[in-house]
């Protein structure tokens, strides 16, 4: 089943597109069951147990080809020293995901200047400002969720006042 999983309709990871590409790898990654090398859930086996480790290894390698396969190759200079899957992903959320203090008032402050757009349905808007408070939550930082239901009814256009009073 796990080796059927074709990544080849993922975007490709061009520096631009981290936070989709990460969650695109993360479904294809557990949909072939490797997953665990990335989160940790699989803890790489000294070589004395030959039998696991080979296990682990071939996972492993499978989860570094998975990674490289939907990257563009100027990506993928990044991490050619990484060792494994893991490294990997590391070193591109180290890059890529700055939890620099001035990048989280960055997003704090996209978060509370955030207006639903005109064209934009009450469902996407609720996913962008969930998306927003997700990037905040990824940097380091807690927003609750009564803060986030507050923005969604706060910054809904006047049409929707009745599901702002409910």
């Amino acid at each position: 089943m796990g080796d059927k999983v074709d990544v080849s309709s993922v975007n490709k990871f061009d520096g631009t597109n981290f936070r989709q590409w990460k969650f695109q790898m993360k479904c294809a990654l557990k949909a072939k069951g490797i997953y665990g090398v990335i989160d940790g859930s699989l803890t790489k086996p000294s070589a004395t147990q030959t039998e696991e480790y080979g296990v682990w290894c071939k996972k492993d390698a499978q989860a570094m080809f998975t990674l490289t396969s939907a990257m563009n190759m100027d990506q993928i200079t990044l991490i050619e020293t990484c060792e494994n899957a893991k490294d990997m992903v590391s070193t591109l959320e180290a890059i890529f995901e700055q939890k620099s203090e001035a990048n989280r008032m960055i997003l704090h402050e996209r978060f509370h200047q955030y207006k639903m757009a005109t064209s934009d349905s009450i469902a996407q808007h609720v996913s962008k400002l969930q998306n927003l408070a997700k990037q905040i939550q990824d940097a380091g930082d807690d927003i609750t969720d009564m803060a986030i239901m507050t923005k969604i009814l706060s910054t809904l256009p006047m049409k929707y006042r009745n599901v702002r009073q409910a």
